[in-house]
């Protein structure tokens, strides 16, 4: 395009020179024809642009990593020329990823037509995104001058990392630890017998080795002991979100997003509460009891904005004592996280250190927890480190 607009430029001082040097033997019309070319180009690029009207669709809303998406482009042409080289860039922009990703398209416009194109594209991180034709433009018959449609039509895409389960042998480790309880919870019943934490009349389904049978007698109805639930410290997943400069870090968060999803899912497995721990805008903590719990967690994660290094870390040791076992999830090594790990404290550290660098299923051990290194193309083989 640039050299067509330099090798006309190049022509119209030529001609216009010649007038002047030989103004008896090059008539004037010359130049006039030529400086009406590009004034017909502009105008033909003005006129077009009006009369294209570009609407895009995506179908889905909700999608899964590594998932294709569908989509859908219509072009309009309401005037009576054809346009050859209509050219589109659709945009996909994500959550903590400056640099969006994109996908060219060439397409042939026909006159007083409707042309779709459909095609898909596959998701490439975690989080919520939004797609849109970041440009479209094309240009006059003669390549002179390029002209921009707008198109304001976007989507969001809700897309959840990939969920890793862990099998049977993850599951039921030998190294599990069987914690004993001196205390017991005073609004949840559980299934504790050495402590009652309520009596109730019978409701069908109830277990009849839980009936009451001498208060039964005296209430003349059916009564059933309500069992106490053990309480002790809690464990919890504490998760950095760093700042992506470029798509590897984005690929290192997305390790770090599934990886906190698969521990949330096997607290769930082990039917254990567990606490996540993030910083957006301060503190932010869900507590994770069933899948509803976990699913809300995860996508209130993935809308957190990303963070200075180590910045939940600090947070997070303001309250470290009052967790048993800690699962601390990063990309980055620093001075705080290893002073941490090279000294004593009363809860089990466990630090998932996610990056495609590292060796998998290297484990380092210190006084204060262990740190393994995960591949984030190998999360579940990263769960046999989780100890629950």
């Amino acid at each position: 395009m640039r050299k067509r607009q330099i090798i006309y430029i190049c022509m119209f001082l030529c001609v216009l020179a010649m007038n002047f040097i030989f103004p008896d033997y090059l008539p004037f019309m010359l130049l006039w024809i030529m400086l009406l070319i590009p004034v017909m180009m502009l105008g033909f690029g003005f006129i077009m642009k009006k009369n294209i009207q570009v609407k895009f669709h995506v179908d889905e809303k909700n999608a899964i990593r590594g998932l294709p998406v569908h989509y859908q482009v219509q072009v309009h042409n309401a005037f009576i020329f054809a346009v050859e080289n209509l050219r589109m860039t659709i945009q996909c922009r994500y959550h903590n990823l400056k640099q969006p990703i994109e996908y060219e398209h060439t397409m042939m416009l026909q006159a007083l037509h409707t042309e779709e194109l459909e095609d898909t594209y596959r998701i490439a991180y975690s989080g919520r995104h939004e797609t849109s034709i970041g440009r479209i433009r094309f240009s006059d018959p003669l390549h002179l001058f390029v002209f921009h449609i707008k198109c304001n039509d976007c989507c969001y895409v809700d897309t959840m990392p990939v969920l890793h389960q862990p099998d049977q042998m993850m599951l039921y480790s030998g190294q599990d630890e069987i914690s004993e309880a001196f205390e017991f919870s005073n609004n949840r019943s559980g299934d504790d017998s050495s402590e009652i934490f309520d009596v109730r009349a019978y409701h069908g389904g109830d277990f009849l080795n839980r009936i009451h049978w001498k208060l039964s007698a005296r209430e003349d109805e059916l009564m059933v002991k309500e069992f106490s639930l053990p309480i002790s410290r809690s464990n919890c997943i504490v998760v950095e979100l760093p700042l992506c400069e470029n798509p590897d870090d984005r690929r290192n968060l997305d390790g770090i997003y599934e990886m906190a999803y698969a521990v949330m899912n096997f607290a769930l497995l082990k039917e254990q509460m567990i606490d996540v721990l993030y910083v957006d805008d301060g503190l932010m903590k869900h507590t994770i009891e069933t899948k509803e719990d976990c699913e809300e967690a995860v996508l209130e994660l993935l809308q957190a904005e990303s963070s200075d290094e180590g910045t939940c870390l600090s947070h997070f040791l303001e309250e470290a004592d009052s967790y048993e076992k800690v699962f601390y999830i990063t990309d980055r090594m620093n001075y705080q996280l290893m002073e941490y790990l090279n000294s004593s404290h009363d809860c089990c550290f466990t630090c998932f250190y996610i990056g495609y660098d590292n060796i998998m299923g290297e484990t380092s051990t210190f006084e204060g927890g262990r740190l393994n290194s995960i591949n984030p193309e190998e999360i579940r083989q990263g769960l046999g480190a989780v100890f629950l």
